[in-house]
């Protein structure tokens, strides 16, 4: 109930403030995209939910990932994973359309809840997840405050750093598969989920880089390439807060 009343009320501020006759506005850029980040991450919370209320196990924490009840959320996260891996490139192509970023934003948010699942349903793990919420709250406020210090350094560096940031990211994925599949070391898997908080911690402060510059060149025109698309951009920090957050629990659990 308080999940659906919040999503309620983040929707209504989001229509009031990136909304004018019914087409977005570019006033607000930077607000409206924070209003759209609060309502994702509303929606994960709502996928969540409704993941353990249909497989029976709400408010369940199972000690172990062999136990059968549990294998399930390995099914759900997988079939979570390719959908929003689709609908995200489904969501590129038709960023210019305004309904279906909605949609697929909604659809997205919710679905990467499954995700989440297989951590937090497992005891070793849920005892951090408070400890992960904040720690990735503080990261995400702070190294967007790092941005607004140094505004300069990152609108002038985005280009370059946000390519080299992909690659190790893209690298860290190849050398996390041949561990899990190949080399099984836990330390090179420790180092490698510290590498991963490091780069999405960067991706916040360049993210916020980002939509800042756009929010300079917005025109609030359909036809327009520069035309404000707050869930499109929202999907950006849902994705960065969402890694943190894993790497945290990952680390707390760790350590």
């Amino acid at each position: 109930t308080i999940t659906l009343i919040s999503l309620v009320t983040f929707s209504i501020f989001i229509y009031k403030s990136a909304f004018k006759n019914g087409r977005p506005t570019c006033k607000n850029y930077v607000i409206n995209v924070y209003l759209y980040l609060a309502l994702g991450i509303g929606f994960i919370a709502l996928g969540s939910l409704l993941i353990d209320y249909f497989t029976n196990n709400f408010g369940i924490v199972f000690e172990t990932s062999k136990d059968k009840r549990y294998t399930q959320y390995y099914f759900y996260s997988f079939i979570c994973f390719t959908f929003v891996f689709i609908s995200i490139f489904i969501m590129s192509a038709f960023h210019k359309s305004v309904l279906t970023s909605h949609i697929f934003y909604v659809l997205i948010t919710t679905a990467l809840s499954g995700l989440l699942m297989p951590l937090i349903k497992l005891e070793e793990n849920n005892n951090y997840v408070d400890d992960a919420l904040l720690g990735s709250a503080i990261i995400f406020l702070g190294m967007s405050l790092v941005y607004y210090l140094f505004p300069n350094f990152f609108n002038n560096t985005y280009g370059f750093i946000i390519i080299g940031l992909t690659i190790a990211l893209l690298v860290i994925i190849i050398i996390n598969l041949i561990n899990i599949f190949i080399l099984k070391n836990k330390n090179l898997a420790s180092t490698t989920n510290y590498i991963v908080l490091g780069l999405f911690s960067l991706f916040v402060s360049y993210d916020t880089s980002k939509i800042n510059m756009r929010s300079k060149s917005c025109i609030s025109n359909k036809k327009s390439p520069f035309n404000p698309n707050y869930p499109f951009e929202a999907l950006n920090f849902v994705l960065d807060l969402l890694n943190i957050f894993q790497s945290l629990l990952i680390a707390y659990r760790d350590n």
